[in-house]
């Protein structure tokens, strides 16, 4: 086997791990600014959202953010209005929370989105999604 296919294997595994998790970190770079950008998704269907991001936020967020979350059932723009909150009310000092929740090496800036499908389904979708 040759180094680009072993690396390749590796991005896999992973991938697929990361996929898993319900989670996605995706990192992008400018070369000519040398600017990075990173964006974490969390899919709100798998227990991650729960265990792992509501205890690192202050009490006021956790309490706005779990209203939003517990009326998925009852209103179909829950997910957009999380996501609005989350883009007004959480600066990167949150963010860079929940990244250590997920392990994840925090990048700055670094912007965060929830997700309603699996990642599988709209994975054509993230260069569309607007932060």
């Amino acid at each position: 086997m040759n180094f680009t296919y072993k690396i390749y294997i590796v991005i896999l595994i992973i991938s697929v791990i990361i996929l898993i998790d319900g989670y996605k970190y995706s990192c992008k770079t400018k070369f000519l600014l040398k600017k990075e950008w990173c964006t974490l998704y969390v899919e709100l269907y798998k227990n991650e959202f729960p265990k792992v991001v509501m205890p690192r936020l202050m009490e006021a967020d956790r309490q706005n953010l779990q209203y939003l979350y517990n009326q998925q059932n009852n209103n179909s723009n829950a997910v957009l209005k999380m996501n609005e909150y989350v883009e007004n009310n959480f600066n990167q000092t949150n963010i860079a929370r929940i990244c250590s929740g997920f392990n994840i090496r925090y990048h700055f800036p670094t912007f965060f989105v929830f997700l309603s499908e699996p990642m599988q389904q709209i994975k054509g979708k993230f260069n569309s999604i607007k932060i």
